[in-house]
């Protein structure tokens, strides 16, 4: 089995680097897919021996199902810019590349950090996702925020050992920020399906987001940290509703 590996890049040169290494020895071939970054994302992609090609971001559903279609290799090993493989997770995956078995999907646990610090509640652990899959079967979703691999009824998916390490924010204020804008991706999908009528629910909603993280969840076993990302939560769900109901 070879394996394409495929990252989507806006502005990642603080990240990429960690990413590329760890797909060295794992992926037969890596293509980034950059949305014309200002920075030296595509340089350092280039230097490590990926594949580089510029597209205008469309979303990330279709973006990374963009990238997908223009690997080389039907098995699709999909990372974010932001991830890296565990040590553990790559030697899982290179037992599937010599195994002589191959499934449709295959998902693994991802362990968020949060300001350098892991979150093992809040919702955020395992947080378990299909991130290797066989084209000819699988894709993403056209969702403009929030993608998932779709694997079709009866296929069998395999759970994978060991975690993809993702490193979300390394401060509130970049927390934020990308709570911003995925409310507003998220508001066009909102749109799409008629969903301005629920404007009228948006406390509620953003009051039930924030006790459902801190309380149900258990964030508030991750302390401050836990807090603070229980209540960026809700702020994301009282703009992607209000947002969705503007005319």
């Amino acid at each position: 089995m070879k394996i394409s590996a495929v990252i989507i890049t806006f502005n990642e040169a603080k990240n990429i680097n960690r990413c590329l290494l760890s797909l060295q020895g794992i992926a037969d071939e890596i293509l980034v897919v950059d949305s014309n970054s200002t920075d030296d994302t595509v340089n350092i992609c280039k230097e490590m021996g990926a594949k580089a090609v510029l597209h205008t971001f469309e979303g990330y559903g279709p973006q990374k199902q963009f990238a997908v279609d223009l690997a080389q290799y039907d098995m699709i090993l999909s990372l974010d810019a932001d991830e890296e493989l565990s040590q553990e997770l790559k030697i899982s995956i290179e037992k599937v590349k010599t195994s002589g078995t191959e499934y449709a999907a295959y998902d693994f646990n991802r362990l968020n950090f949060y300001c350098g610090r892991p979150i093992r509640f809040c919702g955020w652990y395992p947080d378990c996702k299909i991130r290797m899959f066989n084209r000819k079967v699988c894709g993403w979703d056209m969702l403009s925020v929030h993608e998932v691999v779709e694997a079709p009824a009866g296929e069998e998916t395999r759970h994978l050992k060991g975690d993809l390490n993702h490193y979300t924010y390394i401060s509130e204020e970049q927390h934020y920020l990308k709570m911003r804008h995925y409310a507003e991706l998220a508001s066009i999908d909102l749109k799409k399906r008629n969903k301005k009528k629920m404007a009228m629910l948006i406390y509620l909603k953003t009051a039930f987001r924030f006790f459902n993280t801190f309380l149900i969840k258990l964030g508030l076993l991750d302390g401050i940290y836990g807090y603070k990302i229980s209540l960026a939560g809700a702020k994301y769900v009282y703009w992607k509703y209000t947002l969705a109901s503007k005319v």
